[in-house]
């Protein structure tokens, strides 16, 4: 058994807890940061267009999956999530999306006072390396470089031209004044290269004598003693380690991992730990419920043209060009995410904030895991940003190796169906547009076949999958089911906080890595503050 005393401890080195430890470290405090997995240095990590084979790695990803869903055809959805310094910022799409306004109003408006939009943009300012002149969204002062897409593909174009041509207003920065338009999306890339949290706050501390990271270290528990946090247990090859925190233990291991561990810890439902032979420190029904996740179907178009990804994606001789360009000159396809063209809408009259996102893509894909096929196509993914249905995480032992259960509910609240079914009219219309001069071919799952909603909603029930995107499950705010406050404390346990998706009471509307970063960022603040 180790022991050793830190001022803080930051669990999990995701999009939040790196940037929880890089502020902590940086204001001079002696902190541990520890993580599940290895540390970032697979060659694909930090390549744009290499995120999927890392995904493929069992080292470097949870590979975790949810129950049968109900309402979608009795089918698990895989869930994909980083397990790595780093986390899943490096293994998602760089979309840098804040989400909207209304959010964070939303938010405040539950009784989280700070964190509506004026106060969280100072956060998300904080955070960001903006490529173009500072002016009231955006700061060129932060770490994390946020930068134009400069893929050339002309299908970008294209989609763009579409929505202009359906009517769709022209938008340069999503996350400027308005998030509502069609154009293209920025992302944390830079001179070729992704940007994740280890990358932009992790490796900048090495040789700081504040700062610890221990990798491949499974969190066991947190250590409680009376009602305050004193550290956490951890194991590693069989090997038990004991860490102890002077003053306190952030959480950011995610949606899935932040209620697990505070389940494992005596913090959670008593209905749920009894049964397992977990004793009770603080009986908190919300641990765990209120999950959230953004649903969304892809399109799969042929394109007449090979002027898609898919030709030099699939051939052995060009791949070998590819992968040279990239790791010589950091140019190519290697450099670029790919998706780089979206829109934001509502999906009828009266709605104070979007409730619909697109995502394209010049590639024929059809799933993250699947090799590319070698005909020429395009995908578009339609995605329905507010959903009501709530789902849960819970345990199925006290064995923390144990993978988490996890229920979203999908579609158990019939108000996420018609937005969705707007969402599938709206890329029908789009994808006929005249934009096109013709390129476009059928429907590859033949989605464009359908003519009533009863057939759109069969499709939608066997294609439609999740963006990837869990929150909500350890959810802010004072009610019965809040798990933490708005200083991010755990209700009832001193010492303690939860800083990442886990704490949003309603989901973001867009990708929710850059959220996650401003998460980190405002806990740092609040801890300094205090």
């Amino acid at each position: 058994m180790t022991d050793q005393t830190f001022d803080y401890i930051v669990v999990g080195a995701g999009s939040a807890g790196a940037v929880v430890a890089n502020r902590l470290v940086k204001a001079g405090k002696k902190t541990l940061l520890v993580e599940a997995g290895p540390a970032d240095l697979h060659p694909m990590i930090h390549m744009p267009g290499g995120a999927q084979e890392v995904i493929k790695s069992k080292k470097l990803n949870w590979f975790l999956d949810s129950e049968p869903q109900e309402h979608l055809n009795n089918r698990r959805m895989m869930q994909h999530r980083g397990k790595m310094l780093g986390g899943s910022s490096n293994i998602n799409g760089m979309v840098a999306i804040r989400g909207n306004k209304a959010d964070y109003d939303q938010w405040a408006s539950l009784g989280n006072d700070g964190w509506d939009y004026q106060s969280v943009l100072t956060n998300f300012k904080n955070i960001e390396n903006w490529c173009d002149t500072d002016n009231d969204y955006h700061s060129s002062k932060g770490d994390l470089p946020i930068n134009k897409t400069l893929g050339d593909n002309p299908l970008f174009e294209t989609f763009i031209e579409a929505g202009l041509e359906l009517g769709y207003a022209p938008n340069d920065d999503f996350n400027g004044e308005t998030q509502y338009g069609v154009g293209r999306y920025h992302a944390n890339i830079k001179d070729g290269q992704r940007w994740g949290t280890s990358r932009t706050f992790v490796t900048p501390l090495k040789g700081n004598p504040n700062f610890t990271v221990e990798t491949n270290m499974l969190v066991e528990k947190v250590l409680i003693e009376g009602n305050r946090a004193v550290g956490i247990q951890c194991s590693r090859k069989g090997k038990s380690f004991t860490f102890k925190a002077n003053q306190e233990v952030v959480l950011s291991g995610g949606a899935f991992n932040s209620p697990q561990l505070l389940m494992l810890s005596g913090i959670g439902p008593k209905q749920k730990l009894d049964p397992l032979g977990i004793d009770v420190v603080k009986d908190l029904p919300g641990v765990g419920e209120n999950l959230q996740d953004h649903l969304s179907f892809l399109f799969n178009y042929g394109c007449k043209e090979p002027i898609t990804i898919n030709g030099p994606a699939t051939n052995p001789i060009k791949q070998v060009g590819i992968a040279l360009n990239y790791f010589i000159f950091k140019r190519g396809l290697g450099a670029v995410n790919s998706i780089e063209s979206g829109a934001f809408m509502n999906s009828h009259e009266g709605l104070d904030a979007p409730d619909i996102q697109l995502h394209f893509v010049p590639t024929l894909m059809y799933n993250l895991t699947d090799d590319l096929p070698k005909e020429h196509g395009v995908s578009v993914r339609a995605c329905n940003l507010t959903p009501h249905s709530r789902g849960y995480v819970d345990i199925v032992s006290a064995d923390p190796k144990a993978k988490p259960r996890i229920d979203f509910r999908f579609l158990s609240d019939e108000r996420d169906i018609p937005p969705l079914l707007e969402a599938y009219k709206i890329v029908q219309k789009w994808m006929q547009a005249n934009a096109w001069n013709g390129l476009m071919t059928e429907e590859k799952k033949g989605a464009m076949a359908a003519k009533t909603d009863e057939e759109r909603m069969e499709f939608v029930r066997e294609y439609i999958e999740t963006d990837y995107h869990p929150v909500g499950t350890c959810k802010m705010g004072n009610d019965d089911q809040a798990v933490v406050d708005a200083q991010l404390k755990v209700h009832g346990i001193e010492g303690l906080r939860v800083a990442d998706a886990s704490i949003m009471p309603t989901i973001v509307r867009g990708n929710t890595n850059i959220p996650c970063m401003m998460i980190g960022d405002k806990c740092a603040e609040l801890i300094l503050a205090s």
